[in-house]
């Protein structure tokens, strides 16, 4: 997944590797990037996973 903080729509863009926008799967990751710089591009993986009890 990739985060680009220039995203059209909003200031924030999470996208998949095959470019779909998933941001509102991730609102308390959107509220974290949103304290970046603007115009910071972001590139990385994020794992998610289910908790255990």
């Amino acid at each position: 997944m990739d985060g680009d903080a220039s995203g059209a729509g909003g200031r924030v863009r999470l996208q998949t590797r095959r470019e779909s926008l998933i941001q509102d799967r991730f609102p308390d990751r959107v509220a974290a990037a949103e304290q970046l710089a603007v115009g910071l591009a972001l590139e990385g993986e994020l794992l998610v996973g289910r908790r255990m009890t």
